[in-house]
Parts: C-alpha cells; structure tokens; sequence
C-alpha cells in the first residue's frame, strides 16, 4: 500500500465505502467465499464496508477480485481490522499525485479538478470503487472506460439548485464522475436529486425506499 497515506486507528465509527485492511481471508466469515478470494486476499489484503447493518461486532464487507464479476460479500469482526482509510484521507493526502499509473490514465489528473468544483462547497468528499481502492492499495483497478466514484459527506440540507449546478460542473469533466450524496439515514445519488424529480431512492442499511426530503429520513 502507498507509503504516502495517512492509516487511521480504528475509530468508533465505521461507515460504508471505508476500505478495511486485514491479515487475509481467514480473517473474514459469513457464507462460504469463492476460491479466488484467497488469492485477492493474499496479494491485497484490503476489503471495502458494504451498507448493511454492523451486528454482533460483525462488520459487513465486500471482497474485489480482479475482474468486475468477481466480487463477494463478507464479515469481518473489528478485533481483526488492522487499519482503516477513509476516502476523505486519499483526498487530505492528495494520493493521486503519488500513485503508480498517475501518468498513464486521466482519471488522476481529473481528481485535481474535481477537488476544485467541491471544495467550493465546503463538503468533504473522497474517491471510492475502484479508484479508492487503487489509490489506496496500489493495485490496478481502473481502466480507460472506468467512471471515477466518488461520496459526498452532506449531514445537513443543500438545494437541489446546488446540487444541479454541482452536477453540471462536473459533467464537463473528460471522465464521468458518479457522485454519491451520503445523508444521515444512507445515501443518494448527486444526478438523481439534481434532476428534481419529486422522489428519490435513499439507500439505506434496511434497502432502498423512494423519499421525498432524504435529509428528514430518520428523524424523530
């Protein structure tokens, strides 16, 4: 993993999308995995928390394999985390001016003005998929199609007249980029609540339901 990074202790909260480092597959349970999560496990010791319920102790994660189809769903207990990366610290340590392949896809360079369009918001945001996972694993991920993911932390309300003009800056960009808006009760998408349709899907740990005011989900 790139030296450049700053690892966290584990702290009290883990939130969907952090990327959880481990020892390898014994340290994951849950359903049997499938074979190749041995070896993806052996050369990248790394696995990503899927928006689910935290029972027991038991954190839900996703294992990524080397191709798209190979992924698998997994627990892992906190005693067996190692380190933790929030996207926000790839971005508060600028990890793709420092990755590997930084010359040979745009998709880095682009993080640079993305950095631009939504530090004016004042939000913090981070990379996720494939490009956080590279960017802190040093393994490849993306390829010349790969859209760039990205999560938006939004704990109170902003208009969808800011949300639309975030899009639209965006969407100038050579590199598609798919924001997700994380609210307190899950998450949603940028373009979904940028188009101002009435309802939108709000992807909570209990599945996703069509809501109105994502932002009033969840409080009493």
């Amino acid at each position: 993993m790139s030296g450049s990074l700053h690892l966290s202790a584990i702290p009290a909260a883990i939130l969907p999308h952090d990327l959880l480092v481990v020892s390898g597959a014994g340290d994951l349970s849950g359903e049997e995995l499938p074979t190749w999560t041995q070896e993806a496990l052996r050369l990248t010791p790394m696995v990503v928390v899927r928006r689910a319920k935290i029972e027991n102790g038991l954190i839900p994660v996703g294992v990524r394999g080397s191709h798209r189809g190979e992924r698998a769903a997994a627990l892992v207990s906190r005693t067996r985390i190692t380190k933790l990366i929030h996207p926000e610290y790839l971005v508060a340590n600028r990890a793709w001016w420092s990755t590997p392949r930084a010359s040979k896809l745009p998709h880095f360079s682009v993080l640079n003005s993305v950095g631009d369009i939504i530090d004016l918001t004042g939000l913090a945001w981070g990379p996720v998929g494939g490009m956080g996972f590279e960017l802190a694993s040093d393994h490849p991920c993306l390829t010349e199609s790969s859209d760039i993911d990205l999560v938006m932390r939004a704990p109170e309300p902003f208009s969808r007249e800011v949300a639309a003009g975030l899009y639209e800056a965006l969407s100038y960009l050579p590199v598609r980029i798919d924001v997700q808006v994380e609210v307190p009760a899950g998450a949603i998408a940028l373009a979904e609540y940028a188009s101002g349709t009435e309802q939108i899907v709000l992807r909570s740990e209990s599945g996703p339901r069509l809501v109105a005011d994502p932002w009033r989900e969840g409080v009493k």
